[in-house]
């Protein structure tokens, strides 16, 4: 199987190719540059570093949020193009699934946490290989009521990040992913890919849909307003 996977819901953008069910080529640019703008040239690079073409992929794969709005718009409108394009389905992967594929078999909870503003969080929790926690939008007080009491809980994500000393304050058992796992990589999306081909959850082009999780601040003005 030969797959292209993106990731553009944060401040990193990311590519990865698989053939042959190889990762074989990736590329994670992490920098203060809008993805509309390195996208393509990071999908092109893969793509030639891998020795395949756009029309010789099986599948493709995306992030389809929580995160940036206009970074998950990017992304999951380009995968869409290439769907349609060629013909080919999609497995649409929840960022916040993504980044706990960078903590694999850890003992105790990991719980991925993504900055939503203001003080809260996107979060979801995984135990043994379980989603005990769904994804969920949440103040970061709210947190510690939502995971398993007395646990020791490893955190991935820059919500993680941001709220390091807080967050040891609030869990005496914890523990952070370093700076090479912190963040969603598009190439994490493998597993993903292999347990919604089991399920038969792949999705043609116009059935990808973004998933926000919160409304945005225009919506939200504008039903203020109302």
């Amino acid at each position: 199987m030969n797959l292209l996977s993106i990731d553009t819901s944060g401040a990193v953008c990311s590519v990865a190719v698989f053939c042959d069910e190889q990762l074989v080529s990736e590329c994670y640019l992490h920098h203060r540059l809008n993805h509309s703008a390195v996208l393509m040239e990071l999908v092109d690079r893969c793509l030639k570093d891998a020795g395949c073409s756009l029309s010789q992929m099986d599948l493709f794969a995306v992030s389809i949020g929580p995160g940036s709005f206009t970074g998950l718009r990017i992304g999951v409108g380009t995968i869409k193009a290439f769907a349609q394009a060629t013909g080919k389905k999609v497995a649409a992967v929840s960022t916040l699934d993504l980044l706990a594929q960078n903590a694999p078999e850890r003992r105790g909870v990991v719980c991925t946490l993504m900055d939503a503003r203001n003080r809260r969080v996107f979060a979801s929790a995984f135990q043994a290989g379980e989603k005990i926690l769904k994804d969920c939008a949440l103040e970061l007080s709210e947190l510690k009521e939502r995971l398993p009491f007395g646990e020791a809980v490893y955190f991935v994500g820059d919500g993680a990040h941001m709220y390091y000393g807080e967050l040891q304050k609030i869990f005496e058992d914890c523990s952070f992913a370093p700076a090479n796992l912190c963040l969603q990589r598009a190439s994490a999306a493998y597993p993903l890919v292999l347990a919604a081909m089991r399920q038969g959850a792949l999705l043609t082009c116009e059935e990808v849909e973004l998933n926000y999780l919160v409304q945005s601040q225009a919506e939200r003005n504008y039903k203020e307003k109302r």
